[in-house]
């Protein structure tokens, strides 16, 4: 039976002995792969927004419009649960391999596979500003502002994605279908606007009860409000 662990830790040892030998190239191009790793990231979830975020006039000048990339876009929108499964999978893959490849090169340059509890401190905070703010709220701004355009840049790379991990997606999609008939035969399907109802009556202890049950409440109210009214300037 293979032992895992000792492989993995023989891999990332092998890795960093390989960084060592070969100096700052190898640091570099770790570097410049990150670059690269965190512009795909954003494309990826600026797709998200710019694909959904189709009005129906959009779609209908979509499936007019001689552009190769904008009739390609009608036919993944046609199927958004395999559209939905694929950005997610795709996404996750590349965020996980940006955190992974962080790591590697804070291991390069401390020269340690354990470092001091500040430097990972530090390492999480970075990655997650990175991955926040360049491969999230960024292009997805800018996507929701000028969907078509985003969409004639991007659209290719979905499209890849879309086959490659099709079998993926097709059994995320079918378990999500299964649990969500199994929620409904249970009677657990609650309409948005009645659920600040069922937060009154919920039995909540505390002394702050009714702040707490005010926040419950904005919550239902975010998640009820739409992209375009909270970008809306007052």
């Amino acid at each position: 039976m293979l032992d895992t662990g000792t492989d993995s830790e023989s891999f990332l040892g092998m890795y960093v002995l390989i960084g060592a030998a070969v100096g700052p190239v190898f640091y570099i191009l770790n570097c410049f792969i990150l670059v690269i790793l965190l512009v795909l990231s954003a494309m990826i979830s600026g797709s998200e927004i710019a694909l959904f975020s189709l009005s129906s006039e959009d779609i209908e000048d979509c499936k007019n419009s001689d552009n190769k990339a904008e009739q390609r876009a009608i036919k993944l929108v046609e199927k958004p649960q395999l559209l939905l499964a694929t950005i997610l999978i795709f996404n996750n893959l590349v965020n996980i391999t940006i955190v992974t490849l962080c790591t590697f090169i804070t291991w390069q340059i401390f020269e340690t596979r354990n470092p001091e509890g500040l430097v990972i401190v530090l390492l999480t905070l970075i990655v997650t500003i990175l991955l926040l703010f360049f491969g999230e709220l960024l292009p997805k701004v800018y996507a929701s502002q000028y969907n078509r355009s985003f969409i004639q840049k991007t659209v290719f790379l979905i499209d890849f994605a879309f086959v490659i991990f099709k079998p993926l997606s097709l059994v995320l999609v079918a378990i999500s279908n299964v649990v969500g008939k199994r929620i409904e035969r249970k009677g657990y399907k609650i309409h948005l606007d009645e659920l600040p109802e069922f937060i009154d009556r919920m039995p909540i202890e505390g002394d702050n009860v009714d702040k707490e049950k005010e926040i419950l409440k904005g919550i239902v109210n975010f998640s009820s409000t739409s992209v375009q009214e909270i970008m809306t300037s007052r």
